[in-house]
C-alpha cells in the first residue's frame, strides 16, 4: 500500500512539473509571437540580410548570458550569425518584466533545433541586473 501511494505521489508530481514546463513554453511562444516574430519571423528564420535568424545555436550558446539583456536593452553593432554579418539596431523591450524575458529566452533556446540549456529565473534576474548596472555606469 505504501509503495502504491509513493508511486501515485511521484506520478502526480512528475505530471505537474511537465505540465508547468509546457505552460511556460507556451507563454514564451505567445510572448515571442507578440514581441519578436514581426522581425525574426514565427519560425525564427529572420528577414534575409536585414534581421538575423534565431536558429544559430552556436551564437546563442556563446552569448547565452547576454540574451536577456539584448531583449531588455536592444543591441546594435555588427554581429555574425550563420556566417552572415548583420549591422542593424534591434530595439529593446524595456516594458517586459523579468518573467516575460525569462519565458522568451527559454522558448528561443528550445525552438528550431537550438536545444540550449534553459535559464532559470534567478539567472535571468542576475543577468538583467548586471546589464542595468553596466548601463548606469555609462
Amino acid at each position: 500500500m505504501k509503495c502504491k501511494l509513493t508511486f501515485l505521489v511521484f506520478t502526480v508530481l512528475t505530471i505537474s512539473i511537465l505540465a508547468c514546463d509546457r505552460q511556460v513554453n507556451q507563454q514564451g511562444k505567445r510572448l515571442y509571437i507578440t514581441y519578436c516574430a514581426s522581425c525574426h519571423m514565427e519560425n525564427g528564420e529572420g528577414l534575409r540580410q536585414i534581421v538575423p535568424a534565431l536558429t544559430d545555436k552556436d551564437y546563442l550558446h556563446r552569448h547565452r548570458e547576454e540574451i536577456p539583456c539584448m531583449i531588455r536593452e536592444g543591441i546594435s553593432g555588427p554581429m555574425v550569425i550563420h556566417g552572415k554579418e548583420y549591422d542593424r539596431q534591434m530595439p529593446g523591450l524595456p516594458e517586459l518584466n523579468n518573467v516575460a524575458i525569462h519565458n522568451i529566452v527559454n522558448f528561443v533556446f528550445q525552438s528550431w533545433g537550438n536545444d540550449i540549456i534553459k535559464m532559470n529565473l534567478d539567472e535571468v534576474n542576475r543577468h538583467l541586473e548586471e546589464c542595468a548596472s553596466e548601463r548606469d555606469m555609462k
